[in-house]
């Protein structure tokens, strides 16, 4: 009774007519050779496929034709078909979500490379002109604040490179790597960033180093 709610037929008109004429047209094909396999080759034969109900309505199935083998040979296929639209929806839903998100994290990527070139490039030039400027004669306070600048120079020029080596690894470019870097160097850069926020409000900021330590590190 369920199937015949379902396909808005009576049962006098679903035995008179061919089960594939109910299959939707695109599936009709594949369903025929999986009919025709069991009884063929007297196997089971798993199939999914599309019902046309009433109002057209499609009902995706799935369910296993099983022959029934008389004589060694199968005189009739039988199958309990399971309706699986919703779980289809569900997955065609959830599908298209994730389409979507691994778009929208591929247009994040793109954004941060370019947004990043486009700041690298004038960053480079404020680095380069600030080199200039320690080269040339300075008291020693101009210089220590030509240093402090050239320290945050650097350090968001690191930042920068550190956005683009993200999303390089994000879209799959790239994979995490140990390297030698100089300890001391980074302590001093930290230092000198901190100091530039320290400015005006009668902060001393000093650090020490056990001399002990290597001066090159791996990590």
């Amino acid at each position: 009774q369920a199937t015949l709610n379902a396909l808005g037929a009576t049962n006098e008109e679903l035995s008179r007519i061919d089960i594939v004429r109910i299959v939707d047209s695109e599936e009709r094909e594949s369903f025929r050779r999986a009919l025709q396999h069991v009884f063929l080759k007297s196997e089971p034969q798993r199939v999914e496929t599309v019902f046309l109900g009433a109002n057209n309505r499609r009902i995706t199935v799935e369910g296993a034709l099983r022959p029934r083998i008389i004589d060694g040979r199968a005189v009739m296929a039988r199958v309990v078909f399971r309706d699986v639209t919703d779980r289809k929806h569900f997955e065609t839903d959830l599908s298209n979500a994730r389409d979507a998100a691994l778009e929208a994290a591929r247009l994040k990527a793109q954004f941060l490379t370019n947004v990043s070139h486009e700041i690298r490039t004038p960053m480079n030039g404020i680095i380069g002109m600030i080199d200039l400027l320690l080269g040339s004669r300075l008291s020693q306070e101009q210089a220590d604040f030509a240093h402090q600048c050239m320290a945050s120079a650097e350090q968001l020029l690191s930042i920068v490179n550190n956005v683009l080596y993200v999303s390089s690894v994000e879209s799959g470019g790239l994979a995490a790597a140990n390297a030698d870097f100089d300890l001391y160097r980074l302590l001093q850069r930290v230092v000198e960033v901190m100091k530039v926020g320290a400015l005006g409000k009668d902060v001393d900021i000093q650090y020490s180093y056990d001399e002990s330590l290597p001066t090159v590190v791996y990590g």
